[in-house]
């Protein structure tokens, strides 16, 4: 049995259609100054309609980290999300979508920020690219210190959270997951 310490996890929907999208998305993940076999990469098939877990079946060949969870019915991306959160093993957390890519630092400094501080989440600024254009998106979390589990403060674990690492207990503990609409 592995010991990851960070698992990222990846909804995964129809990647088929857009494959360079989402081959863009993952060389960015194993691009990482990270190390590789310190990531559990879980990867969602929503019950896609078209090659989708074929495509996971054949990186799964190639990257041992690579875990397929093949969901039996569409369930959204939230169900998905939530699905994989309770089958990590890592104790930290992190979200990615098949049209996201991490910069080549991100998941070493996010999992080095949350374990050398000892908190259960932590969020960053994040980066549009479209049309050629680079925006720079604040989250407004940067001087953000939670001190307590009040539900208002918690609204934060998960209003930006493709741009952070969460420790997977505190999610569990305080029920936080993804709100599914079905």
């Amino acid at each position: 049995m592995n010991n990851y310490k960070v698992s990222i996890i990846i909804p995964c929907y129809n990647i088929e259609s857009d494959y360079t999208l989402f081959q863009n998305m993952f060389q960015s993940l194993i691009k990482q100054t990270f190390n590789m076999e310190d990531m559990e990469i879980i990867m969602v098939d929503d019950k896609s309609p078209d090659n989708t877990r074929k495509i996971l079946e054949e990186l799964q060949k190639q990257y041992n980290n690579i875990k397929i969870i093949p969901l039996k019915e569409n369930g959204g991306v939230s169900n998905a999300r939530n699905q994989a959160i309770k089958q990590s093993t890592a104790d930290y957390v992190m979200f990615m979508d098949q049209d996201d890519k991490y910069s080549s630092d991100f998941v070493e400094t996010a999992y080095t920020t949350i374990t050398d501080n000892n908190i259960d989440f932590m969020l960053s600024n994040y980066i549009i690219h479209m049309n050629n254009t680079l925006t720079k998106f604040d989250t407004g979390c940067n001087e953000k210190i939670i001190t307590n589990n009040k539900q208002a403060d918690l609204q934060y674990a998960t209003k930006f959270f493709w741009t952070g690492i969460y420790n997977r207990s505190f999610l569990i503990e305080n029920n936080i997951f993804f709100p599914t609409i079905w």
